[in-house]
């Protein structure tokens, strides 16, 4: 399953600490580079959301 959250103040810190696999690595830009771009698109009238796959 795949959840979209708003990037807030409170869950900011979970979403810092999200880790792929070192395998998938090259596959996915950094927290940092993500939440940097989502502050942009933000600012500049988007909305910032979080993308995560759950399994099971």
């Amino acid at each position: 399953m795949i959840t979209l959250k708003k990037i807030t103040l409170e869950n900011r810190r979970d979403i810092f600490n999200l880790e792929v696999s070192e395998d998938q690595r090259r596959f996915v830009a950094s927290n940092l580079s993500s939440v940097a771009s989502c502050y942009v698109l933000a600012t500049n009238g988007g909305t910032s959301v979080s993308v995560r796959h759950l399994c099971g």
